[in-house]
């Protein structure tokens, strides 16, 4: 197969779906998704209209603007504006293309984040509008309220290791980026300790003290995933696990690699946004995963840092001159067998990543279509 993609950038050659891709089997209602919809109709009804987006970077600094209520109405429009944006594609993405009309419909989002602001009248803020200092007080109370519910609800769009750890998301992404996936695994503690460190090799010392640890912390996320069509995949990462307890690392690098690598094929073949044509290509599945920065929005927060972990681990290696690298890399696992690639660092980071994105499916029902 030929692609403008060099020869270590590419999946083998796949047939294009030839039909829509089924639910996941053993699917059920389940409970309310980690993304966001409704808002947009709740605010609707109240006449107040919000514009504008919101990041990552901006949520958590947002939400004492309400308590002080000073400029009531410009207020209310900063600290709001990032559950509106919640609404645009949260946790699918631009290129996450499969029924998402059905997906929010029945996943449970629209209960979730509709609750909050239900009820509440915001005409009165608008300019021009008249407002008494006991209404004033009345729709401060209601709204300090309503907003801690709010953002309450804002946390389920974290993954479980992040919620209520107030984690500094631009430490989180420079992580990221060294090749360490942090989404679902490891825990709150362990990502501070990474975070502290100044470069990716202090970083991946820190990874192996603390192995034992992010050992538990994967099983205990791989517990979680009941999807039928992933037990195996899980199967699969549990023995990886144990794999990297019995000293074993370039056996559990080696499996961790196939096991994501499987995933991330069956989730492509689901979505022709990241194929190119009737290809599977590393370089199409990059273009269709955006990675995450600080300016992200928060409903696309997880799913994007899931991607910034598949593009560090994509990076291209060609081999000789370029030296093989000593972060994580799916192409030197492949293709650069030796100490500088398997490590037991690398090990830990590769079944990182597959859970990551087992974890995710599970969390979001996406559907896959798997080789058979």
């Amino acid at each position: 197969m030929t692609d403008e993609q060099p020869e270590h950038d590419e999946l083998p050659e796949e047939p294009e779906a030839s039909a829509e891709p089924a639910p996941a089997s053993g699917s059920r209602r389940r409970r309310p998704g980690r993304g966001a919809a409704g808002l947009t109709d709740s605010f609707a009804s109240t006449g107040f209209r919000v514009a504008g987006g919101s990041s990552v970077g901006m949520a958590v600094r947002q939400a004492a603007a309400v308590s002080s209520f000073g400029s009531a109405h410009v207020r209310l429009r900063e600290s709001l504006t990032p559950a509106l944006d919640l609404t645009s594609g949260a946790l699918l993405g631009p290129r996450f293309t499969f029924a998402a009309e059905e997906f929010v419909r029945h996943s449970g989002i629209q209960e979730v984040f509709s609750s909050p602001l239900h009820g509440l009248d915001l005409r009165h803020l608008m300019p021009g509008a008249p407002m008494g200092r006991s209404g004033a007080f009345d729709f401060a109370r209601k709204l300090n309220s309503r907003w801690s519910a709010l953002t309450e609800r804002m946390e389920l769009l974290l993954p479980d290791n992040w919620r209520g750890e107030d984690l500094d998301f631009d430490a989180v992404l420079r992580v990221l980026e060294d090749g360490i996936p942090l989404v679902w695994v490891p825990s709150s503690e362990v990502i501070r300790g990474l975070a502290a460190e100044a470069d990716a090799a202090a970083r991946r010392t820190v990874l192996e003290e603390r192995a034992a640890t992010v050992i538990e912390d994967c099983r205990s996320a791989i517990k979680a995933i009941t999807r039928e069509d992933l037990t195996a995949h899980a199967a699969h990462v549990n023995d990886c696990l144990s794999l990297i307890t019995e000293g074993r690392c370039a056996a559990a690098q080696a499996l961790s690699a196939s096991v994501w690598d499987t995933t991330l094929r069956a989730v492509a073949r689901a979505d022709p946004a990241l194929r190119n044509g009737k290809r599977i290509t590393y370089g199409s599945v990059k273009k269709g995963m955006p990675k995450a920065t600080l300016g992200t929005a928060i409903g696309q927060f997880r799913s994007y840092c899931i991607h910034t972990s598949v593009h560090a681990a994509c990076v291209n290696f060609d081999g000789p001159p370029t030296p093989v690298p000593e972060h994580y890399s799916r192409h030197a696992t492949s293709h650069a067998v030796g100490p500088t690639q398997y490590t037991k660092a690398n090990a830990l980071a590769a079944v990182m990543l597959a859970v990551g994105l087992l974890r995710e499916l599970e969390e979001t029902q996406r559907p896959i279509i798997l080789a058979e």
